[in-house]
């Protein structure tokens, strides 16, 4: 037998209806009276060794039978409709037959199966079983009103520009016209006044021709011209870079250019994609980054300007930082050139992108 604790309290489902009812020998109808009213059990709670009952027509002191043995009484409501007996014991999980009797009519009993305890065969609180197959798919309902046409959507993009088309062959040359008949001759003009006689000249003496001389010989050839070159030289590097750290290096890929005179200057552009991922850690964004262009020759690296401070990003953003400079009066040797920068937050900047440095060299 299962034991439980006075101050457990189970509800105990109402799952059948009168089941049976006590026969009796004499009844009111037999001696022409009205039958008493019959007695109903609609629900029933155990609560530790407590019965209670809920119903109609109970009376002030009905027996109470639990599975054929009477249990005592302990009240009935004024209406009579909730009563409260005494369990002999802790009951287990199972089924059980209740009755209340208070005469020896028909109508006058009442009896009940009742299920104590989850999952005991015939509680509708069991653990349901598997699910049925499907049934078959029925035939499709009626087509439905067509709706409202929608709003118009935006217009799409402008397509791509076609091919250009082949040049078509040429047309054929036209005929020569043929030439017209010559015209009459016009008449002949008048004669004009004659001008004046100059004078003779002195007659030179005409000296004689020489003989030609020799052809001379060919002279070396000179020097090549200039290239039609504009001066411009142009350099590019791509690269995964460096992450921001709190010393001052290159963030961006350096290109690596070589100057040949202190003359010529250096247009530096560099670009680096920066962020953070707070699934690494960065659950607040990135702050505190500052940047620059520098160059850097034998080891040593040198900021141009003053500098960008204080980038920040939010959490689980990544954004394009870009800075340019002009850089002039270098002695000649062999530069990197590129983007760089220090932060005092570089745990966080831990989701960063590739990077571009292009430098323009002119004479």
């Amino acid at each position: 037998m299962v034991m439980m604790s006075r101050n457990d309290a189970f509800v105990v489902r109402f799952v059948g209806a009168l089941l049976c009812a006590l026969s009796v020998a004499t009844s009111a109808a037999a001696q022409g009276k009205n039958p008493p009213p019959q007695v109903v059990i609609t629900a029933a709670t155990v609560s530790g060794d407590t019965l209670t009952l809920t119903g109609a027509s109970f009376g002030s002191a009905p027996a109470v039978y639990w599975i054929g043995d009477r249990i005592t009484l302990l009240s009935v409501s004024a209406d009579g409709t909730q009563l409260s007996a005494q369990l002999p014991w802790h009951i287990a999980d199972g089924s059980y037959l209740v009755q209340v009797s208070k005469g020896p009519a028909t109508t006058q009993n009442a009896s009940f199966i009742v299920y104590y305890g989850a999952g005991v065969a015939g509680d509708p609180s069991g653990v349901p079983g598997p699910q049925g197959p499907a049934g078959p798919q029925g035939p499709p309902g009626p087509q439905g009103a067509t709706g409202a046409q929608g709003p118009q959507g935006p217009q799409g993009a402008t397509g791509a520009t076609g091919a250009t088309g082949a040049t078509g062959a040429t047309g054929a040359t036209g005929a020569t016209g043929a030439i017209g008949p010559q015209g009459p001759q016009g008449p002949i003009g008048p004669q004009g006044v004659p001008g004046p006689t100059g004078a003779p000249g002195a007659k030179g003496d005409t000296g004689a021709t020489g003989a030609q001389g020799p052809q001379g010989v060919a002279g070396p050839a000179g020097p090549a011209g200039p290239s039609g070159s504009s001066g411009i030289e142009m350099f590019t590097r791509v690269g995964r870079g460096n992450d921001p750290d709190a010393g001052l290096a290159f963030l961006a890929d350096p290109v690596s250019v070589t100057l040949t005179t202190g003359t010529q200057k250096v247009l530096v552009t560099s670009s680096k994609g920066f962020g953070t991922d707070s699934g690494l850690g960065a659950f607040s964004g990135a702050q505190g980054l500052d940047i620059y262009i520098c160059h850097e020759t034998g080891g040593v690296l040198t900021k141009v300007g003053t500098g960008v401070f204080g980038l920040r990003a939010a959490a689980d953003t990544r954004q394009v930082f870009t800075l340019s400079a002009s850089v002039a009066n270098l002695p000649s040797g062999t530069y990197n050139f590129g983007l760089c920068g220090q932060t005092s937050d570089a745990g966080n900047w831990n989701s960063n992108e590739f990077s571009y440095t292009t430098a323009l060299v002119t004479q």
